[in-house]
């Protein structure tokens, strides 16, 4: 059974590289899953001592955008990005991995 079904979560839309996925849900949450490395998951680090995984294996919600109502996203080779309801434009990617989405445009 799939992880999403587990936590009734109705997904609307996915974008995938060779590498990483993500996938953003009714509610305009969005998921990451599978290659960490150049910080295109968009998942922070809390603290100096604690390490990044090379692999997330099930998908997990990017924190640092929660406030923001996803509608698309798309992933690179090195990076991924979002836009919101709102026309907002977040890109991350390989970087300080404590802010990892560092480039983004309101509207």
């Amino acid at each position: 059974m799939c992880l999403f079904t587990l936590l009734k979560v109705k997904i609307v839309g996915i974008a995938t590289s060779n590498k990483h996925s993500l996938a953003w849900d009714e509610n305009g949450s969005l998921y990451s899953w599978g290659d960490s490395t150049e910080g295109k998951l968009g998942h922070s680090i809390k603290n100096a001592s604690e390490s990044v995984k090379q692999v997330e294996m099930f998908p997990r919600k990017i924190e640092m955008i929660n406030d923001k109502y996803i509608i698309m996203a798309a992933c690179g080779n090195k990076y991924s990005c979002a836009i919101s309801n709102k026309g907002g434009l977040y890109v991350w990617e390989k970087g300080d991995y404590k802010k990892s989405i560092k480039n983004y445009k309101e509207p």
